[in-house]
Order: C-alpha cells, then structure tokens, then sequence
C-alpha cells in the first residue's frame, strides 16, 4: 500500500494531476499548504490551462531513499515535451490514516525572472499585473506556460518579453521588457525641458547658474559680473530617448552682463552654444526635470 498508492510516484501523480486538471486549492495543499500569491490562485491557473494545457504526464525514472526522492517526468506543453525532476520528502509527522508516509514534493512552483527598462513600472504575468523592481524582479508561478508583457501608459509604449515554460522547481527567464515613448511621451518630455530651459534662462543671474546647463562660450570670472542678463535667441531642436538616454539638444543663448574686475565696469556680452541633456521624470504632474552635464 505504501509503495504502490502512497509512495513517491502516487505524491507526483496527485501534483501532477492536479496541476493538469486545474485544482489550485489542492495543488496548493499537495505543497504543503503554499500561501496563495496573485499569481496562485484558480483563475490565473484556468488562465494558463486555456492558453497551453500541460499533457502527456509520464514518470519515467524514480530515485527513492528512506525519507527523500527524485522522479523524473516528462510532459508536453503546446506540442513540444519537457523532461523534469521532482524532489520529494516524506513527512513524518502527517501520515495517511496515522500508518503511512505522506509525500510532500520540495519546491513544486516555477519561477521566472523579469528584467525590464527602468521606464517601466508594471508587467502582466498571466493577465495578472504585478510591480516591477528596480534590478531583476522574481515572481513565483505554477508550472506550465507562463506569458509575460510590460504595461504601456500614456507616455511609455511597452514591448519585449514572451512566454516561457517553467517546470517545478525551476527558474526560467524572460525576455528583457523594453519600452519606447509614444508620441504623447515624447512631446510632453520635450515640453518639460522646453519649460524648464525657459525658466533657467528668465531667472538666471551669474554667468554660472546652478541646475542650468548654460555658460558663456569664453571663459569668464562669474563673480566679477553683475547685470547678467540671458536671452534664449532660439528653442533648440531637441532628441528624446527613454530612460537613462534622456532628452538632448543644442543651446542657442546670448548673455549680457558689466563686468566689474579690477574695480572698472565694462559692458561684455558672448554667446552660448553648447550642448546638453537633461531626464525627465513624466510620472509626476506637472514632469519634472534635471539638467545633466553639459560640454
């Protein structure tokens, strides 16, 4: 009875059976009473059976020590087949009708591993949207077919990722979540540097400011001036990227101020033309900005 209905074989084909037939409470409970997560619950398991229903369970290979075991299954998930180990223990202490050993498989969920542009806040794993961290984020999932997509907003288009086929006890990885800006992106990121640009230059009074990207082109004493007066002669053209690439453009300034070194006072004026970029944080109202370092 042992060997043939409570043995290490009977555990993976209770796990297994559970998993194809769609029973998350009793999967759940096979593992040893998993606390259910977002991604854990029937709906998201009916999810995944309808887009790619694991078949052709098959136990090819069976390891068993004292208290431990590894068998190995095969089964096919949208035509193609995979080859698993299940690790097992026997549990003591929760045995079948007090007399024998109940099998609780070790690590019976997949995991997959995002990687995604720091544009980018959400993905959907599953139909169900989950908060990206900074850096690689893991979220745990049934075994089987698993999809991945990051969660476009107004300014961000989301592209990238994919699905993959994760079995128990494994970790696969996604495609990396790439993101572009859409239109309505890219013209509120350049409105907000237009803005800002604009604002640095009506209230700037050195030849130096600080959190502007703008200086003369010659080389100058900014303490020694007074009077500066800067004028914006035209908007530059700017180039607009997501993330860490931000907006750039051309300066196209004149400033005017008295110099007053040496105790004479002397009317200069000089141009500026230098480049600059700047990144804009759009998930703010209104975005806000920050100059780089120019050259």
């Amino acid at each position: 009875m042992d060997s043939q209905v409570y043995g290490p074989e009977g555990a993976v084909e209770d796990y297994f059976g559970a998993l194809t037939e769609g029973r998350a409470e009793d999967l759940l409970e096979l593992l040893g009473g998993t606390d259910s997560g977002p991604l854990l619950t029937q709906a998201v398991l009916d999810r995944q059976r309808k887009a790619a229903p694991m078949t052709g369970v098959r136990i090819s290979e069976l390891e068993e020590s004292e208290d431990t075991a590894a068998v190995t299954v095969t089964y096919t998930v949208d035509g193609d087949e995979y080859e698993t180990v299940v690790h097992l223990v026997a549990d003591k202490e929760d045995k079948h009708h007090g007399l024998w050993r109940r099998w609780r498989v070790l690590g019976g969920l997949g995991k997959v591993e995002l990687t995604a542009s720091s544009v980018l806040g959400k993905a959907q794993v599953n139909g169900v949207t989950v908060p990206l961290d900074e850096g690689p984020t893991e979220v745990t999932v049934f075994p089987g077919s698993v999809t991945v997509d990051g969660v476009s907003s107004a300014h961000v288009a989301a592209n990238g990722g994919g699905t993959v086929v994760v079995g128990p006890g494994e970790t696969e990885v996604v495609d990396e979540l790439r993101a572009g800006l859409t239109g309505k992106g890219e013209r509120a990121a350049q409105q907000a540097v237009l803005t800002e640009l604009k604002e640095c230059v009506e209230r700037s009074t050195s030849l130096e400011p600080d959190d502007c990207p703008i200086s003369p082109d010659g080389y100058f004493w900014g303490d020694d001036a007074e009077d500066v007066k800067w004028t914006q002669k035209s908007e530059p053209s700017l180039r607009t990227e997501p993330a860490e690439d931000g907006t750039s453009g051309e300066l196209d300034l004149e400033v005017a101020w008295t110099d007053v070194s040496f105790d004479v006072e002397e009317k200069m004026e000089d141009t500026c033309t230098s480049s600059f970029s700047a990144t804009v944080d759009l998930t703010g109202t209104p975005p806000s900005v920050s100059f780089d370092e120019y050259y």
